[in-house]
């Protein structure tokens, strides 16, 4: 029992033997009254308790750190920092073949582009999958930079297009196009 704690019990049990003097405390203070004293005077034994064992720990700490004695930290090494991964990337790392424990192949993953569930995201016009990060606005619809290729021949398409059908196609094929009347060569 620590010296507080001792302390305190003495003086709960001085208390008790002068109420017991006292013919049980009547005519004295009321019994609420002194019930709320008792609880004060305890609480005030249990914090000086409470502060007599922080003390010691933290002279305890303070004994540690004089006398050398820490736990050793593994030495930190300078890595460089990671390059931020683009999102093509990512979806090439999630759609790798991944091997089960026995060394087969596992099921082919997911397709890398996710298709739209939410009703306020942009959709592409070429392959109608979600947009995130950059995109190209032609012909009224939103495209994937990927996706804004030629309907026919699947080029890049450049800063001249032609629009057929809402389609867009590279001059050289639109004009192939026209020749055959409108049909894909």
């Amino acid at each position: 029992m620590s010296a507080a704690a001792a302390k305190a019990e003495e003086e709960r049990l001085e208390r008790t033997l002068n109420r017991k003097a006292a013919g049980g405390g009547a005519g004295g203070v009321p019994e609420w009254k002194r019930r709320q004293q008792e609880r004060e005077r305890e609480a005030k034994a249990k914090a000086d308790a409470d502060a007599a064992l922080k003390k010691a720990q933290m002279d305890a700490i303070a004994a540690n750190a004089n006398s050398g004695a820490r736990a050793q930290e593994p030495a930190k090494t300078w890595e460089p920092p990671r390059r931020k991964q683009t999102l093509e990337e990512v979806a090439n790392e999630l759609s790798a073949p991944a091997k089960l424990a026995s060394g087969a192949a596992a099921p082919a993953a997911a397709p890398a582009r996710a298709v739209d569930t939410r009703s306020n995201a942009v959709t592409c016009a070429g392959c109608h999958v979600m947009i995130v990060g950059g995109y190209k606005n032609a012909l009224g619809k939103p495209w994937h930079t990927d996706c804004w290729k030629c309907g026919d021949c699947d080029q890049p398409l450049q800063s001249k297009f032609a629009n057929m059908g809402g389609q867009p196609l590279c001059v050289p094929c639109a004009i192939a196009r026209k020749k055959n009347g409108g049909k894909k060569p």
